[in-house]
Parts: structure tokens; C-alpha cells; sequence
């Protein structure tokens, strides 16, 4: 399989509201949930539990057993995606090692793929918490607005980002990056509306 590109961060939220409500539906079939309910109508809980700008949706609709917890399916915050491209917040400059000379290793990015574009994804290593192309490949959208001073005073446990701005966030680098723009530190941001570049994708996060 190939990752998505040429997607706005609209879209990206907009497929993570629409995997949401699937899968749920799916769930709550499963769980007789609609038997319960008189039908299909009952899906009318989901859809309209999408969430807002993140697009999760977990808990429980009225009538399904409080133990079942539904899933829900939104962009990673750019602490979370940073603490996962870490693997789990160490102190790694790139996302599975250390050192430059490995890059390739776990990585499509300039040196070895400036000129073919994207890759399958898990083409390469993965790094320490087994997630594939954490840099490299593609850009990945996060949820948070882009301010170049907020982690000088934000929260300091699961901060998720300032309450507004122009741009998002972007990580990881893509197949044409530079090894700087690959490090697990390193911070982009792009107008949420656009869709201009062929190298940007997006990762799903899971709530609960």
C-alpha cells in the first residue's frame, strides 16, 4: 500500500470523521446495538457524534452496553507525534536512530529517493515502537495550529497546541527531504486549505 498525498488538512480531518462513524457502525451491528434500537435508524448516534476539528467520536450511545467503547479516529497532536516518532520520548534526533549514516535504513527521503517519488509504505525499518515511515516518504498532518513559540509556555503534560492560527503543523519529511527536515525535532507548518505538494500525507491517532 501507498500513503495518501495531495490531501488538505480539511480532508485528512474529514476521512478520520468518516473512518470513525464506519467502524463504529460496524461495531454496534456487531453488538446488536441496532436490533435494540428498532433498526438502522439507531446510526443516527454515530453520525452526529463525529466530534469537531479532531474528528474522534469515542463513547458509548444510548442502548449499547457501557461496556462497549467505540473508537475514535482523529489527526495525532504534534506532542503525540513526536513522543511516537521518539519511540515513546527518548531523546532520538531521527525516528529509529541516531546517527546519519543509518537514515537509509529507515527512511525515503533525498539521498535515496529524491527523483522516484513515493514508496510503498514499510519499505523500510521501522523504528523502536514499530511504526513505518515516522521520517521521510511523506509529510504527516497533525491536529494543532502552528505557532513557533508555543512549547516556550504550553502545558506541560499532552499539550494540544494554541486555539487558533493560519497554518497547521506538519512532520516527518517527505521523499525529496534533507536529513534536517527529517529529525524528530524539527517543525513545519502549511496553509490547512492547500493541497499544492505531492509529499504530504497524514497518520491516524485512535481514541481510546
Amino acid at each position: 500500500y501507498f500513503p495518501v498525498v495531495g490531501v488538505n488538512w480539511r480532508q485528512a480531518v474529514n476521512y478520520c470523521k468518516w473512518r470513525t462513524t464506519v467502524v463504529n457502525l460496524k461495531l454496534a451491528e456487531e453488538a446488536g446495538y441496532f436490533e435494540s434500537t428498532g433498526g438502522r435508524g439507531g446510526e443516527d448516534a454515530f453520525a452526529g457524534a463525529e466530534g469537531g476539528d479532531l474528528g474522534s467520536s469515542a463513547g458509548t450511545p444510548p442502548g449499547l452496553s457501557s461496556g462497549v467503547v467505540l473508537p475514535g479516529y482523529r489527526l495525532p497532536t504534534e506532542a503525540e507525534w513526536e513522543y511516537a516518532a521518539r519511540n515513546g520520548g527518548d531523546r532520538k534526533k531521527w525516528a529509529g536512530a541516531d546517527n546519519e549514516s543509518e537514515l537509509d535504513e529507515y527512511a525515503w527521503y533525498y539521498n535515496n529517493s529524491a527523483r522516484d517519488g513515493t514508496h510503498a509504505v514499510a519499505g523500510k525499518k521501522p523504528n523502536g515502537l514499530g511504526l513505518y515511515d515516522m521520517m521521510g516518504n511523506v509529510w504527516e498532518w497533525c491536529s494543532d495550529w502552528y505557532d513557533r513559540d508555543y512549547y516556550e509556555n504550553s502545558p506541560a503534560k499532552n499539550p494540544e497546541g494554541p486555539s487558533d492560527g493560519s497554518t497547521r503543523v506538519l512532520r516527518g519529511g517527505g521523499w525529496k527531504s534533507k536529513p534536517d527536515h527529517l529529525r524528530t525535532v524539527d517543525r513545519n507548518d502549511f496553509v490547512p486549505t492547500s493541497k499544492k505538494f505531492a509529499n504530504i500525507g497524514f497518520r491516524l491517532a485512535r481514541s481510546p
